[in-house]
């Protein structure tokens, strides 16, 4: 969560070694091969990356087809495709794991899926489908409590409301996720803080006029 590659690599493959060991069942080697891949993306290492992440959806899925693992595991393998530009692919798993979500009644993964699409339509510059999912996604991590998902779903709010103009309604927003990021030490602080100044810099301008 700090973005330190070098260490979270290092970790992850001292779990897979220990769990190779012990003879560990396929759920502790599907999480220790997602860690490897968290850590080349940390790298910038995307291909590296997501053939982490589909070894391990590929071992969830010998499991169960469909389980919060499951789940979890699209939604991760989807972020990796935004990073590679594939856009469609990444919308498709990112709904396949929102689906899977709601089937076991998973509000954190609800709630991070939603946001992730979210996010995926800011990518894709459809500022009022952002609104809205970014909208849907902060009420679902309220609901949950869990900060970082909250201070992130604000900034997804803030930047769709600042791409429309609506600067003043995005800047509580904007605040907040800076305020949140900043107490997490998030790597999306200094992205936070660039929103948060568009949003000042024009309502000093509005004040001027």
């Amino acid at each position: 969560m700090r973005s330190k590659a070098d260490a979270t690599l290092a970790c992850a493959e001292r779990a897979r070694a220990h769990w190779n060991t012990a003879e560990a069942g396929i759920r502790e080697h599907a999480i220790a091969i997602r860690l490897i891949g968290i850590a080349h993306k940390l790298k910038e290492d995307y291909d590296a990356a997501i053939s982490a992440y589909r070894e391990s959806l590929d071992l969830f899925r010998s499991e169960s087809e469909q389980s919060q693992d499951v789940s979890i595991a699209l939604n991760i393998v989807a972020g990796a495709e935004v990073l590679l530009g594939d856009l469609d692919g990444a919308e498709r798993d990112f709904r396949e794991a929102l689906r899977i979500a709601r089937a076991f009644g998973s509000g954190e993964a609800v709630a991070t899926c939603t946001g992730n699409l979210a996010e995926l339509a800011l990518d894709r510059e459809d500022w009022p489908g952002a609104e809205n999912l970014a909208r849907e996604a902060l009420a679902l991590s309220e609901q949950v409590g869990r900060q970082e998902l909250i201070g992130i779903n604000c900034l997804s709010l803030a930047t769709a409301l600042v791409r429309q103009g609506k600067r003043d309604e995005a800047q509580s927003y904007a605040r907040r996720a800076v305020e949140i990021c900043t107490r997490l030490g998030h790597s999306e602080l200094e992205r936070a803080r660039a929103t948060l100044a568009a949003c000042e810099s024009e309502s000093e301008k509005s004040e001027e006029r």
